[in-house]
């Protein structure tokens, strides 16, 4: 019965000033992946600067049904503590349904921006206490948002409407107010068909990648993954077909943590072909397909900060998978063990600053399963952090602060 309810819920989705993105400052934010530091870059903006790594964060998490199996917009806040401790303080809030996908963060981990089931954005502030106020519980930005991206400077979104381009399809910018976190009037940036994910690199923050088709400008339709240059506009520096066919419905996508391959996942049932999830080389200015791997209903990506290992949420394969990252080999990705297994596997989440620093954060049906990236390769099933109990404890969307 549980497992229909989120069926149902996951098929029942339908889916000319150029805006700036901040310029990298001087300062820097140390990544404390485990044995090594990595250092970032950091824009300049009101919620740019990262937060203290060793502390407690905040973890939200979407409450999509209520104890009948209807349709609710409950949502959790949960902390987890510097330690690793998941805790049910008991905190809820009330935005639109959050039934998929990643709730985004500023860097600073002071605004909370999601795309909710109907199309809206919620908006939420964070205090230093971790109590939450609610800005926008349903945001109409005027198009159907399915996937959000806070910039690095925190003063904008930049928004997935996942439609084709005659229905809105594309990527949008949404400015935040710095003071209140209150979004403003929303910007087509670049038109998309289908597009699923928008993902800023890490280490170039004037660089992204899209992943639908048809994005503006590109010259093959049925290239999927698109690097972009978000200081002009955004402008499209290239684009890749990363299947090799036209089969493919796309599902998730995920950058590798090192910035040098986009990912991409085909969860289609229709085709005829196995699921898959492709990769493509995006350390250049022109993207290059590089390899294609075959995993069971891939809907969501979670790399490694140690850039050694990915998880792959398999949803009706009730599994966590894994591919293995070998960075500077030919063929760097395979698919490699079974880490979990996981009651329908959604969206996941990873720590990737402080001492918490590899610890992936998956909803699964009821709860959330914690999976620690440990290096070398290898993963760690941690169980279920948090578990409740009644059609109303199924989990949906999930974020972290930073």
């Amino acid at each position: 019965m549980i497992a229909l309810l989120f069926w149902l819920g996951c098929t029942g989705k339908d889916v000319d000033e150029s805006p700036d993105t901040a310029d990298t400052a001087d300062t820097a934010d140390t990544a404390d992946t485990g044995d090594s530091a990595d250092t970032l870059p950091v824009a300049d903006g009101c919620r740019a600067q990262p937060a203290d790594a060793d502390r407690d964060r905040v973890v939200v998490l979407g409450l999509p049904y209520d104890a009948s199996g209807g349709q609710a917009d409950a949502w959790a806040a949960l902390r987890l503590t510097a330690d690793g401790e998941l805790l049910d303080d008991g905190a809820r809030f009330t935005m639109g349904r959050g039934l998929l996908g990643e709730v985004a963060f500023s860097p600073d981990g002071t605004l909370g921006v999601a795309a909710q089931d109907d199309g809206s954005i919620g908006v939420f502030t964070v205090a230093d206490d971790g109590s939450l106020t609610v800005v926008e519980a349903r945001f109409d930005p005027g198009f159907y948002a399915v996937a959000v991206e806070v910039d690095p400077s925190g003063e904008r979104a930049w928004v997935v409407d996942g439609n084709w381009v005659e229905n809105g399809g594309g990527v949008y910018e949404v400015p935040l107010d710095c003071e209140t976190g209150a979004p403003g009037e929303p910007t087509l940036a670049m038109a998309v068909k289908l597009g699923v994910d928008l993902m800023i690199l890490r280490r170039q923050l004037d660089r992204a990648v899209v992943v639908g088709w048809e994005a503006e400008g590109a010259g093959d339709a049925s290239a999927e993954v698109h690097l972009l240059d978000m200081d002009a506009g955004p402008e499209l520096l290239g684009s890749a077909e990363a299947f090799g066919d036209d089969e493919a419905l796309l599902s998730a996508a995920a950058v590798t943590f090192d910035d040098q391959y986009a990912l991409a996942a085909d969860y289609s049932p229709w085709s005829g072909l196995p699921n898959r999830v492709a990769a493509v080389s995006v350390a250049g200015d022109t993207p290059e397909p590089v390899q294609v791997l075959e995993i069971y209903d891939p809907v969501a990506i979670i790399p490694s900060p140690f850039d050694d290992l990915i998880l792959v949420s398999s949803g009706y394969g009730d599994a966590i998978e894994s591919i293995t990252y070998s960075p500077g080999d030919a063929a760097p990705f395979a698919v490699g063990p079974t880490i979990a297994t996981s009651a329908l596997p959604s969206a996941g989440v990873v720590i990737t600053r402080g001492p918490l620093a590899g610890l992936a954060l998956i909803s699964e049906n009821q709860g959330i399963r914690g999976v620690r990236f440990e290096g070398g390769g290898a993963a760690t099933d941690l169980r279920m952090l948090y578990e409740g109990d009644g059609l109303d404890a199924i989990a949906g969307a999930i974020g972290v602060q930073p």
